[in-house]
């Protein structure tokens, strides 16, 4: 079986900052900031050899056919091109966050969808 190549948009690399960022400044804890950043990248590069093992969410009015993966109170959402044998994290939000909601009127995630 042939391992996908793990890309991350610059929305994705962004959030990973943030959440970064948000528990270093939060719980002042620069340590605890950088091992959740680590497994969420973990978690990303786990999709290389499974891709679609999470179900696909149609969202009206996208072109992709989202999936999400849940990581503690992070959801990673991606898409698949299998033609190319690539996985492409779009974001990475809170889990609390109306994820559907977010995607219909993010607009970059929404340009994102339409050009590649």
């Amino acid at each position: 079986m042939k391992r996908y190549k793990i890309v991350y948009s610059d929305g994705a690399r962004k959030d990973i900052l943030d959440i970064i960022d948000y528990i270093e400044t939060t719980y002042n804890n620069p340590l605890d900031a950088t091992k959740i950043a680590t497994k969420l990248f973990r978690k990303c590069e786990s999709l290389a050899v499974f891709p679609k093992g999470s179900p696909i969410h149609h969202i009206d009015n996208l072109i992709r056919e989202y999936r999400f993966v849940h990581f503690k109170k992070y959801t990673i959402i991606y898409y698949v091109n299998s033609s190319r044998f690539e996985v492409i994290i779009q974001a990475i939000i809170n889990s609390g966050r109306d994820i559907e909601s977010m995607l219909n009127h993010d607009s970059n995630i929404t340009k994102m969808s339409h050009s590649q």
